[in-house]
């Protein structure tokens, strides 16, 4: 496992409000986990060539029409398995009154905001972390939450890409592939991230998804 610590983010380009800072005369107060930190990354590539059909080890005698619909399939993916990216809670009201500052950040209640993952889906869209966590800073102050939080993140990515291949052997130097991809085979959901405004009416719900629905392309393919 490793851990991306920082003081400032690159990532706010991309991420926008989500990694600002809370003041920039005092970049102590802003060491925490780095917006895109990554605790745990899996992904698999492969690629099965059945053995079927002629040449193979089963069906090396097949009857070529036989061989045309059985023989020649080749089955591969890419499975990615990815924690999510930590969240960073802020003010919808920046009370802090402070001239060129960043963005305001609550005060903690000293508890965690992590809620169990495997509840249901609906909880979670609902409340993805406890928003009683976190309070309004009083007027003239910044928040003691840090930049990112430790221990509450957007959701993880768990994506399977699979496709088939079927290789036909048109003549000794032609050969047709027919491939069939699937691109989020299961269909998975990657939820976008919650709110995290403290104050905002829709305070730690999601209403977005971030990634596509299952996609399904096929196409021919003539080497020659």
């Amino acid at each position: 496992m490793v851990k991306l610590i920082t003081d400032s983010d690159a990532a706010e380009t991309f991420l926008g409000p989500n990694a600002a800072y809370q003041t920039y005369t005092n970049f102590h107060l802003e060491r925490s986990l780095g917006a895109m930190d990554v605790s745990h990354r899996f992904v698999l590539s492969y690629s099965y060539e059945l053995p079927f059909g002629r040449g193979k080890a089963f069906g090396s005698k097949w009857h070529p029409a036989l061989d045309a619909v059985l023989g020649g399939w080749q089955f591969n993916g890419i499975t990615t398995l990815q924690s999510g990216f930590p969240l960073s809670i802020r003010t919808r009201t920046d009370s802090s009154q402070s001239v060129g500052q960043g963005t305001q950040r609550p005060n903690s209640t000293g508890k965690s905001a992590a809620l169990d993952y495997s509840r249901d889906r609906d909880a979670k869209l609902n409340e993805w972390f406890d928003i009683t966590a976190f309070t309004q800073p009083a007027t003239f102050t910044f928040g003691n939450v840090g930049r990112t939080l430790p221990d509450v993140r957007a959701d993880r990515v768990r994506n399977f890409d699979l496709s088939i291949f079927k290789n036909f052997q048109v003549s000794e130097k032609m050969r047709l592939q027919f491939r069939s991809e699937f691109f989020n085979a299961f269909n998975r959901p990657l939820f976008a991230a919650p709110n995290v405004q403290l104050g905002a009416p829709a305070f730690g719900t999601i209403s977005g998804q971030a990634n596509n629905p299952r996609q399904i392309q096929m196409a021919l393919r003539l080497r020659f």
